[in-house]
């Protein structure tokens, strides 16, 4: 049974503090440098409704990871034409079938 590793202290990190139970599968790592966190079969994901400039996307295309990003800002400007497809509308299941698709291998939506 695979799992997942959140890196971060977002509110996932939070949830996942206040009850585990409840993502059972889930690892939360705080992880300063995460340009060197990657490891093969990463993803990133920016789940925001509003960033000015969204540094997790600027260090994914530096680690060469495929992201899943909402649109906000200028995401859809900043990431490589091949990512362009999973940047989404700022909702949760748009960001759910982006980010298991990124997961999958898939290539486009």
């Amino acid at each position: 049974m695979r799992g997942v590793a959140l890196i971060g202290a977002g509110i996932i990190a939070r949830v996942h503090a206040e009850a585990p139970q409840s993502l059972p599968r889930v690892r939360v790592a705080a992880v300063v440098d995460l340009l060197n966190a990657a490891a093969p079969g990463c993803v990133r994901a920016l789940p925001s409704d509003t960033e000015q400039m969204p540094l997790s996307v600027i260090e994914a295309m530096a680690s060469g990871l495929p992201v899943a990003a909402t649109d906000v800002c200028d995401v859809a400007a900043m990431v490589a034409a091949g990512n362009q497809a999973f940047v989404i509308p700022v909702e949760d299941a748009a960001m759910a079938t982006a980010w298991c698709a990124l997961i999958d291998g898939v290539t486009a939506l």
